[in-house]
């Protein structure tokens, strides 16, 4: 019946009860010196006079999934495993206000990458990857309480809004970064990433008026197959490559990271730039075998350090198999059962353009899906010893409405303990577009990071909005460090 099919979908997307990060990827907060590869994904100029001569990166995944609809209040938690895991009503509680809810369930995955240090003013990286996620935003609350419900209680809904999307592709990606200014106090660097993406699939659906009243069918003899009545529509959907997970083999795989035989294709660009202030750079030299004087490149030099960026301009094209409604205006149309237990995989688009009283002459074939454009900024201050506090922001640049995956905006601020091959950090965000708080704790030790930005969601009998894990695995070799020209007050 549609209400099990609304509540299901819907469900799942706006009550998907597990705190925040990025398309909404946050991996990783703590911006260290010795991030390498990960850090060039916040900013492409951070490679340039790396403490890292080189960098193999094996492999780093980030799972996450947020809203700011629900509160998970159920008995399940990591350190819980007896409990069983799940999202039906009775582990959910609904957030009254009228602000509309948001909803983001993702995981990227990033493969071998290669970072190298040419010279000391010059560093290229090498690295593949992939990126999924199912996305809501700008979802009214009623229309969430209605399919958590399953519009079962009758009523009249006015103004209601929501745009979804989902989104998986693949990237390549090429970084160079250059050191453009050093005058020892003042050192300024700036990188750019080209990125060549093919599209995995696509979908959207989205209403900006959305006005319905529900009509159980046991509480409405006239209309007795109608669960839900349309009294005004105005909206789009599109999806392209609706197959891309069945029969999932090597092949497949190996296609949608081809350009050219994937479903969509298009290109990526970030650019970043830091500046570095050095008051004791005169500090940080040394003589070489033949007494000539030399910058350590194996010390942080800089009292702060400030970035900017901007990540992921661009957008992918979905040509194959794709299929655009846009401007649906539609009122007084009633959606029964019958007409939505009919449809299979096989006759869903035929289905739907009877539900909707479209005409298939008014169908496209090409849309675009944006990449989740972000301005990037971070202040990076050295307190004492080996102690640093990094304060961030990452505001996403894309619409309410746009077509295509979407960074929610968040601020951190991360204090943490550096060294060479150990690191620990603890993130205090505002996440989900600044709306909820959280903390979380990132370990390096060696080749493997791991962390969570929201730990009480994972341990703790609190009632999150969410939850992730991000996990790196990389083989690094750090620049070697020498007996310094006069003791250092830096690391």
């Amino acid at each position: 019946m549609l209400k099990h099919v609304l509540k299901g979908s819907c469900l799942w997307l706006c009550a998907a009860a597990s705190q925040p990060v990025a398309a909404q990827m946050l991996f990783n907060s703590a911006h260290g010196n010795f991030a390498g590869l990960n850090e060039a994904n916040w900013n492409p100029a951070a490679i340039a006079d790396s403490r890292l001569s080189f960098e193999f990166r094996l492999l780093a995944v980030d799972g996450h999934a947020t809203n700011s609809a629900y509160r998970y209040t159920g008995p399940w938690r990591l350190g819980n495993l007896n409990e069983s895991f799940s999202l039906s009503a009775r582990d959910l509680t609904l957030q009254e206000n009228s602000r509309p809810k948001l909803v983001s369930v993702g995981l990227n995955v990033r493969g071998p990458g290669v970072m190298l240090r040419l010279s000391p003013r010059h560093s290229i990286a090498l690295s593949v990857g992939a990126r999924a996620a199912l996305q809501g935003n700008q979802v009214s609350q009623e229309l969430v309480r209605s399919a958590v419900d399953q519009f079962e209680t009758a009523g009249a809904y006015t103004n209601n809004t929501a745009n979804f999307n989902i989104n998986a592709f693949s990237e390549w990606n090429a970084t160079y970064a250059r050191v453009l200014l050093d005058q020892q106090t003042h050192v300024l660097k700036a990188g750019i990433t080209v990125k060549r993406l093919m599209g995995i699939g696509s979908a959207y659906l989205q209403s900006k008026q959305f006005d319905y009243t529900t009509t159980p069918a046991n509480r409405n003899t006239q209309l007795a197959d109608t669960v839900v009545h349309l009294d005004r529509l105005d909206g789009s959907f599109a999806y392209s490559n609706p197959d891309a997970f069945r029969d999932l083999d090597a092949g497949t795989v190996r296609r949608w990271l081809t350009p050219g035989s994937s479903p969509g294709a298009g290109w990526g660009l970030d650019v970043g730039v830091v500046y570095e202030y050095r008051p004791n750079s005169e500090q940080y030299r040394y003589q070489d075998k033949k007494g000539a004087w030399q910058t350590d490149y194996g010390h942080n030099k800089y009292r702060y350090r400030l970035a900017v960026a901007l990540t992921d301009i661009g957008s992918i094209r979905y040509r194959k198999q794709a299929v655009v409604y846009n401007d649906i205006r539609r009122t007084n149309l009633g959606i029964n059962s019958q007409d939505i237990n009919d449809i299979t995989l096989d006759n869903y688009n035929e289905q739907l353009e009877k539900i909707f009283q479209i005409q298939p002459q008014n169908r496209g074939n090409a849309f675009r899906a944006a990449l989740p454009t972000t301005l990037n900024v971070d202040l990076d201050y050295h307190l004492l010893w080996k102690l640093y506090a990094n304060a961030s922001l990452s505001q996403g640049l894309r619409g309410r409405y746009a077509v295509g995956m979407r960074r929610f905006s968040y601020a951190a601020l991360t204090p943490r303990l550096e060294m060479r091959w150990l690191e620990v950090a603890m993130p205090l965000s505002l996440t989900n577009s600044y709306q909820d708080f959280a903390y979380g704790l990132v370990l390096r030790a060696g080749p493997l990071t791991i962390g969570s930005n929201n730990l009480p969601a994972l341990f703790r009998s609190t009632q999150p909005y969410g939850a992730n894990l991000f996990g790196e695995l990389t083989l690094a070799l750090a620049n070697k460090r020498h007996k310094l020209r006069t003791p250092a007050a830096n690391p």
